[in-house]
């Protein structure tokens, strides 16, 4: 049984939910799911702004921590996401500096995203988050640009 579940570990995942279920069973990895209803209560407790607007777009939210993790589960763990992108996701955005790396990667058109995964690195650990709802294309360049500025301040 250890060997299939080894052997079935080392397979290219072919979408997040693959590798979502396959961390969300470690037990170095703590696993957050919210659901529309629990996205929906945070909404109504925003103040009325872009990031607002955006967030009633979601349908669901699925969060790796993977912070307890040895360096090696993470770094393969980010190789399983950038692999993603043969399997019909596109790299939406990379950031990299001497202490931190993050990759968005996204599924949809040119126009339309229905899901966003994000996968970072950096001194407070490791993070994988999945975002499945419906965005345009222009809203997640505006917080992607909101991410790179809070970068260049800190």
């Amino acid at each position: 049984m250890l060997f299939v579940d080894i052997a079935l570990a080392s397979l290219p995942q072919k979408n997040v939910d693959e590798i979502i279920e396959q961390y969300s069973q470690d037990k170095e990895v703590e696993y957050i799911h919210l659901p529309r209803l629990l996205i929906w209560a945070g909404i109504a407790q925003m103040k009325a702004s872009k990031a607002a607007q955006m967030a009633r777009n979601i349908n669901d939210l699925r969060i790796l921590l993977l912070d307890c993790c040895r360096n090696r589960k993470c770094k393969k763990s980010r190789e399983k996401v950038e692999q993603l992108t043969q399997n019909g996701y596109q790299v939406f955005a990379k950031m990299k500096s001497s202490d931190e790396d993050v990759l968005m990667i996204v599924e949809g058109d040119a126009e339309k995203i229905s899901e966003i995964a994000a996968f970072m690195i950096g001194k407070r650990g490791c993070k994988f988050m999945q975002i499945k709802g419906n965005f345009n294309t222009q809203d997640i360049h505006v917080v992607v640009d909101d991410v790179r500025n809070m970068q260049v301040k800190a």
